[in-house]
């Protein structure tokens, strides 16, 4: 392989390793509010306008990371929080 395809792959690698790392720390920041609210809150307590938004944001990044994952052949990685 040319050196030139080697470096381009090489970009796109690092690049794709960035985009995940991003889309992990997301999700941990979203898990870690989500859990901080739901610690507040009781169990009757409806959650606030952010806290659903939260909590629909949590189970939308899990699915993509967990799409990812098998994508990539990660099968035995579990879903944040499982």
């Amino acid at each position: 392989m040319e050196l030139h395809h080697r470096v381009e792959l090489i970009d796109t690698l690092l690049e794709e390793a960035e985009q995940k790392m991003s889309a992990l720390h997301h999700a941990l920041g979203v898990q870690t509010r989500a859990k901080e609210e739901m610690e507040h809150a009781g169990h009757d307590t409806p959650l606030s306008q952010e806290g659903q938004t939260l909590k629909y944001e949590q189970a939308f990044d899990i699915v993509t990371l967990t799409s990812l994952a098998h994508r990539h052949g990660w099968h035995d990685v579990d879903a944040p929080g499982t």
